[in-house]
């Protein structure tokens, strides 16, 4: 049976992994998700999930997947903090040649594009950015 996957707030001590693994630098608003299992001996991190240019209706993510069967789950908990915290948008900037995140983000998760940079990431590599409509949950009308 595979563990149960978990989730804490990214901690400063996962940054430079973070870093590392996305060559993001986080900022001063950066934070984020971390999900994780215990396999009975240790702790491990499946992926991460950092929020950074916070607006009062959007905020940028960025993604880190070790084990993609935590993916699904990690959105899901994403989306209900940010609805939590009032946000409508999510923005996301990601390298033309990272094929297999785009095809995830618009095929899986229901992103659309709006935008390319060209040569933005790398020399004949672009940026292409974005976004996801958070739909939040309508209110329960009290009974009459």
């Amino acid at each position: 049976m595979k563990p149960r996957i978990q989730f804490r707030a990214m901690v400063p001590a996962d940054h430079k992994d973070f870093t590392l693994a996305t060559h993001y630098y986080p900022g001063p608003q950066f934070g984020g998700i971390v999900a994780w299992s215990w396999d009975g001996q240790k702790n491990t991190i499946m992926g991460a999930v950092g929020f950074d240019g916070w607006t009062p209706n959007a905020v940028t993510m960025h993604w880190w997947i070790r084990q993609p069967r935590c993916l699904i789950p990690l959105w899901h908990e994403s989306l209900s903090y940010l609805s939590l915290h009032g946000k409508r948008k999510i923005v996301g900037t990601t390298p033309s040649n990272n094929t297999r995140a785009l095809r995830t983000m618009y095929d899986k998760l229901g992103w659309r594009q709006v935008a390319i940079i060209e040569g933005g990431w790398d020399d004949n590599v672009d940026i292409i950015i974005s976004e996801y409509l958070i739909h939040a949950k309508q209110p329960v009308a009290a009974a009459a």
